[in-house]
């Protein structure tokens, strides 16, 4: 399963968000603190990325036994 585009929309904000804390001159540790939840954010994507890949999910319902008389 891919991840959707949208799924990336708040990492890439958190590190729109740190690169203009630096541009900006604000603290280093907001900045830091930025690039760790994006950091965290993508992880999870990734996490849940690969935990939807390993999980199976039967696309189709069982068939009904044949039971003959």
């Amino acid at each position: 399963m891919r991840i959707h585009w949208t799924a990336g929309l708040p990492v890439a904000l958190l590190i729109l968000l740190g690169l203009l804390s630096v541009s900006t001159g604000q603290s280093a540790l907001l900045s830091a603190a930025l690039f760790a939840c994006a950091a965290v954010a993508m992880f999870a994507l990734l996490a849940w990325s690969y935990w939807q890949k390993r999980t199976i999910r039967p696309t189709e319902p069982m068939p009904e036994p044949v039971v003959e008389d």
